[in-house]
C-alpha cells in the first residue's frame, strides 16, 4: 500500500492511495469464508456452498465492501497522521481517474481531493474594540407591564354600557342573506372579548351596547380562526364551511376588567411576601427583570458582532468550488445547482464564523472542565426553582438533579457549546475594549433580525 498527497495551491490537496492485490487479498479471503458460513443457497446446506460458486456470485461485490473499507481507514489515518486541517470530508477527486479493474483485480489507485482549513490568526488585545448592545428599558415597557400585571390581577365586574376592552356575553343567532333570523338556525351563548376583535368596524358596532341591545356582525370577524369560530358558534370543529352571512349577537352581560390596585396585595401576588413594598420598588424590580430577560439576546447578539466584525477584518477564503462538490455529493436530500448558488454563502459565513471560533478558544486557552459544567446546571436547576417560587433543594439533591439531566449526550453536548460560548466572551472581554450602545427595544429588535 502507499499513499502520497500532492498539494493544490493552500486550500486543497489530491491523496493518492495505491493498492497492490497483496494489501486487500488476505481481507478479502476471509470476507468470501465468512460468507460462505452464513449465506443460505437452494441445493447446499448452510456453510458447504463451493467457494468457487461464492466468489463469481459474491465476490465482486465483497472485493467493494473490503477495498471501501481499507480506504476509509487508510484515508482517515492518514489525514490523522499528517495533521490535516480537513473541512468537511475526502470527496472522489474530479480531475484524476481512478485504475480499477473489478473483473480482473490488481493494483488500485485512487484519488480523494481534500478541501484545507485556512491558515489564520486572530490577535486581540487593549487595541481591538468591540460593541455591545443592550436594550434600554424605557418607562413606557415598564408602564405596560405594570398595566399587564394590574388587569391580570383585576377582576371582572358588571358595567352598563360596554367599551372597547369589555367582554361581552350574549347569544349568536343566525341571519340569512337579508340579515333576517333564520328559523331552526343556529343559536348559541358565547362571549365577545371586544379588545381583540381586529376589525375596526365591527369593534365599533360592539362598543357604547347595553344589556338586552343587539347587533348584526359577521362572526368571522369576532373568532381568530375556523377552530375558535366552531367554539364561539357551538359547532363541531370542521363544520363551519356553510357559515355565509352574519349573526345576530343579543347582549345579555357586560363585563368589565377592574384593575387590580397597586398596592401590598398586589406587590405579594407578584413577587412574592414583602419583597417590594412601593410602586417605586415595584418600577425598579421590573426595570431588572426585563435587563434580565434581554440578556441572553444582548449575549447572542454579542457574540454574532464579534464574529461578524473579526470575519470582515481577516478575509478568510476557503476552496469554495471544492465545497460546493462536497455539499451536491455528500447532502442528505438532493440539492440543486441554483439551491446551491442561492445557499452556499450562508453556508461559507458560518463555517468561517466556526473557523474563528475555534482559533479563538484554541488562542484564548478556553477550557471547560465537568466539574464546571456540573456547577453551571445546579445554577440552572436552582433559578428554575426560584423562578416558580419553590425552596431550593439541598445541595446533594440539586447536584443528583444536575447530574441527571446531564446524562443525554445531546444535552451534555448542548451545556459544554454554552460553557464555551460564555467562557469565550468573558476572556474576551478581558482582552478587548468593549463600547456600549444601548438601543429602544424596537431599535434593538430591527438592528437583531438585519443578521
Amino acid at each position: 500500500m502507499n499513499i502520497t498527497q500532492e498539494q493544490q495551491g493552500n486550500l486543497s490537496t489530491v491523496v493518492k492511495i495505491t493498492l497492490e492485490k497483496d494489501d486487500y487479498q488476505p481481507r478479502l479471503e476471509k470476507a468470501l469464508k465468512d460468507y460462505r458460513r452464513r449465506v443460505n443457497l437452494p441445493g447446499f446446506r448452510q456453510g458447504q456452498v463451493p467457494m468457487g460458486i461464492i466468489k463469481k456470485r459474491f465476490g465482486k461485490s465483497l472485493l467493494a465492501d473490503e477495498i471501501n473499507g481499507m480506504l476509509n481507514e487508510t484515508i482517515n489515518g492518514y489525514i490523522n497522521e499528517q495533521k490535516l486541517r480537513v473541512l468537511g470530508s475526502p470527496i472522489p477527486s474530479e480531475n484524476r481517474e481512478e485504475v480499477a479493474n473489478w473483473d480482473e483485480p490488481d493494483r488500485f489507485e485512487f484519488f480523494y481531493d481534500v478541501a484545507l482549513a485556512p491558515e489564520f490568526s486572530v490577535e486581540i488585545g487593549p487595541k481591538t474594540t468591540f460593541t455591545y448592545t443592550k436594550v434600554g428599558v424605557s418607562d413606557k415597557m415598564i408602564d405596560e407591564e405594570m398595566d399587564n400585571l394590574r388587569r391580570r390581577h383585576g377582576k371582572l365586574v358588571d358595567a352598563e354600557i360596554s367599551s372597547d376592552k369589555d367582554m361581552l356575553l350574549g347569544d349568536f343567532v343566525e341571519l340569512d342573506a337579508n340579515d333576517e333570523i333564520v328559523e331552526g338556525g343556529i343559536m348559541n351563548r358565547s362571549t365577545i372579548s371586544i379588545e381583540f376583535v381586529k376589525d375596526e368596524d365591527t369593534q365599533k358596532k360592539l362598543v357604547g351596547l347595553k344589556a338586552e341591545d343587539h347587533a348584526v356582525i359577521d362572526p368571522r370577524k369576532v373568532s381568530t380562526d375556523e377552530r375558535d369560530l366552531a367554539r364561539m358558534l357551538g359547532l363541531e370543529e370542521g363544520n363551519t364551511g356553510h357559515i355565509q352571512h352574519n349573526f345576530r349577537f343579543n347582549v345579555k352581560e357586560i363585563k368589565s376588567l377592574e384593575k387590580a390596585e397597586l398596592n401590598q396585595e398586589l406587590f405579594n401576588k407578584v413577587f412574592g411576601e414583602g419583597m417590594v413594598t412601593s410602586e417605586e420598588e415595584m418600577r425598579a424590580k421590573l426595570g431588572e427583570e426585563f435587563a434580565r430577560m434581554y440578556a441572553a439576546d444582548c449575549e447572542r447578539l454579542f457574540k454574532r458582532e464579534i464574529m461578524k466584525q473579526l470575519d470582515d477584518n481577516l478575509k478568510i477564503e476557503l476552496p469554495d468550488e471544492l465545497l460546493k462538490r462536497f455539499i451536491m455529493l455528500t447532502n442528505e436530500k438532493p440539492v440543486t445547482p441554483e439551491q446551491l448558488e442561492l445557499e452556499y454563502p450562508q453556508y461559507s459565513r458560518g463555517l468561517r464564523w466556526q473557523l474563528i471560533e475555534n482559533k479563538l478558544l484554541s488562542e484564548l486557552e478556553v477550557k471547560v472542565e465537568h466539574d464546571e459544567v456540573l456547577e453551571y446546571v445546579k445554577g440552572l436547576i436552582a433559578n428554575n426553582f426560584k423562578q416558580y417560587g419553590i425552596d431550593v433543594p439541598e445541595d446533594e439533591e440539586l447536584k443528583e438533579l444536575a447530574v441527571n439531566a446531564m446524562k443525554k449526550r445531546d444535552d451534555l453536548q448542548k451545556l459544554y457549546d454554552d460553557m464555551y460560548e460564555r467562557k469565550l466572551l468573558t476572556a474576551i472581554r478581558e482582552k478587548a475594549k468593549i463600547k456600549e450602545q444601548e438601543l429602544s427595544f424596537e431599535e434593538f429588535v430591527a438592528f437583531a433580525q438585519r443578521g
